[in-house]
């Protein structure tokens, strides 16, 4: 199907406001351009919220913004972000965080890892490997509750999420219990027939995801390892059960469904759907995409599915 009606009445109207493209954007502009207006009037309210400082191994910390939706959550989602790595931060996403807590019953973890190219690979995937184990050690005295663990994330955040998952399952790190993965970059040959179509040159294009690519791993050699390139793994038996969402008009649209083949080839159970009509990035454009509340019902219904949890419970009055 074509680009749906309210994706092109979008891109007209970034298009009257004469934003320069992604690629010729400097880390400072991308991030300028993502900081957005904060929360909209009609993210869910919370029972309560933790800012936190998860310890990193190089003696930092990580921010991370806890959103409890309720007074018993049924577990904890630790949310990594997108943004090619270079951008993105707890405000912009803070919105979608609050929208998976209230529809999954489950408290959202929002992680400001740190970004590149002032700190490239490794250190994202670091701090995101710190944060999921320092929140799985602290759950339960956080939420008062003994619950299952799930990774999540988009694009570049849904890449670190299912490599430390990986990494959880090949070691005795935290027991992951599912994984969400929407439009995640698991390879970066940025060859595909999705890559090469002009149809889906649109926010995030092919230019975009080659300089985001730069900024994160400058070493092309580095970049083919399976910690950068998750599809690359020799073997991806053991991975928690996977939801992974693709948009028909994104770059990154083929690499994630070959992602989603080579997990079940794997056995291990994955739901997955192709969002018909979207771009990248329309995950998280709550107000803007009514896919995007869609596919928030679908991820949080096969999400309680997989853990074997029954329907969500309303919430009530919120206690900020």
């Amino acid at each position: 199907m074509p680009l749906d009606d309210p994706t092109t009445a979008l891109l007209a109207q970034l298009a009257q406001l004469g934003a320069p493209p992604l690629a010729s954007q400097t880390p400072e502009q991308m991030r300028a351009a993502a900081q957005g207006a904060g929360l909209s009037p009609t993210a869910p309210p919370m029972h309560r919220v933790h800012d936190l400082q998860v310890p990193t191994d190089d003696g930092a910390t990580v921010p991370v913004r806890l959103l409890v939706p309720v007074e018993h959550p049924d577990g904890l989602l630790v949310y990594l972000h997108g943004g090619g790595w270079v951008f993105g931060g707890i405000e912009g996403f803070e919105q979608v965080g609050r929208e998976l807590a209230a529809r999954t019953g489950l408290a959202v973890a929002v992680v400001a890892y740190r970004l590149a190219p002032e700190f490239p690979h490794p250190t994202p995937l670091a701090d995101a490997w710190s944060a999921v184990s320092w929140l799985s050690e602290q759950a339960a005295g956080l939420l008062g509750v003994d619950g299952p663990l799930v990774v999540a994330g988009d694009s570049a955040g849904a890449t670190l999420a299912t490599v430390v998952a990986r990494r959880a399952a090949a070691t005795d790190g935290p027991r992951i219990a599912a994984q969400v993965l929407v439009y995640p970059a698991v390879d970066h040959a940025m060859d595909t027939n999705s890559y090469l179509d002009p149809q889906n040159q649109l926010l995030v294009d092919a230019a975009a995801m080659a300089v985001l690519w730069d900024h994160y791993v400058p070493d092309h050699v580095e970049r083919s390892h399976p910690d950068v390139s998750p599809l690359r793994a020799d073997d991806l038996g053991g991975l928690p059960p996977t939801i992974l969402a693709t948009a028909e008009f994104d770059v990154l649209r083929d690499e994630g469904e070959a992602y989603a083949d080579r997990l079940a080839e794997a056995g291990v159970t994955v739901l997955r759907r192709r969002f018909e009509g979207q771009m990248h990035g329309f995950f998280t454009l709550v107000d803007l995409l009514p896919a995007s509340p869609q596919a928030l019902d679908w991820i949080a219904t096969g999400l309680r599915d997989l853990l074997d949890l029954p329907p969500v419970a309303p919430i009530g009055d919120p206690r900020d």
